[in-house]
């Protein structure tokens, strides 16, 4: 162990006393390194190099959630990571399964624009239900209606049934349902880093989902990913079904009096 740097009168560390590791004249790629006061000494100088290390997808550095916490989040976790999984498998295959109707390209951009429309529409409207009804069982049945309108879609002779089944889709999972969970479950020093831990499994599911879609479509019919999307689903409505809400924290909503 070093011993301590110096003091300055009133408890500063003296400048001349800081060290910091350099390698020594003609040591490229030796591990030795040895101990020179910042400054200058002879003909070398001893900088002190700021690194900044950027975490990757956004994971939120103060995110230390315990076993309790975890177990209780897992499967609502796996429901959004399924969820958006399903949603983002349809990217590669949609345009190919357009043209494949003998529709022009334009249809494709029309049919993406229908389903984010009847998204942003429907968001408050289940976003109210589950206020009165509970966020488990609204997941529960947008996800079914996500699955069937997957399945929809794989089954479609022609464009007008792929607009339906976009349009039901637009009715399905809501990711604004979880959030809203997390927002009034969670305490308020851990809210952020819970919707942090969202963004991060979007992001996981945002760079998986078009290459298993591009994998499975490409191995056979372009529905087989539609298939894929409504079997993800599936799958996340059942782990909404094992999921175990939460009560709700209790919010400190008093000011204080003034004097």
């Amino acid at each position: 162990a070093s011993p301590a740097p110096p003091l300055e009168p009133g408890g500063a560390v003296r400048a001349d006393s800081l060290r910091a590791p350099v390698l020594g004249p003609g040591a490229m790629g030796d591990e030795r390194a040895s101990l020179l006061p910042v400054g200058r000494q002879g003909s070398v100088d001893a900088l002190w190099i700021p690194v900044t290390i950027h975490l990757p997808l956004g994971l939120a550095k103060s995110w230390t959630p315990s076993c309790g916490e975890f177990s209780i989040y897992t499967p609502l976790l796996l429901v959004i990571f399924f969820a958006q999984l399903g949603n983002t498998v349809l990217v590669p295959v949609l345009p190919f399964m357009v043209t494949q109707m003998g529709a022009d390209p334009i249809y494709y951009g029309l049919l993406q624009s229908a389903y984010w429309l009847v998204e942003l529409l429907s968001a408050p409207i289940l976003g109210s239900l589950s206020d009165r009804v509970g966020r488990r069982a609204i997941i529960f049945w947008s996800l079914v209606v996500s699955s069937f309108s997957h399945a929809v879609l794989a089954l479609s002779p022609g464009i007008k049934t792929m607009f339906l089944a976009r349009v039901l889709s637009g009715f399905g999972f809501q990711i604004a349902l979880c959030r809203a969970y997390f927002a009034e479950t969670g305490a308020a020093h851990s809210r952020a880093s819970s919707f942090g831990l969202i963004g991060v499994i979007t992001g996981l599911a945002l760079t998986m989902g078009p290459l298993l879609g591009g994998m499975v479509g490409g191995s056979g019919a372009a529905e087989n990913s539609a298939w894929f999307a409504c079997l993800l689903c599936v799958c996340a409505a059942v782990c909404a079904l094992r999921w175990q809400p939460a009560e709700p924290v209790e919010k400190d909503i008093t000011r204080a009096r003034p004097q």
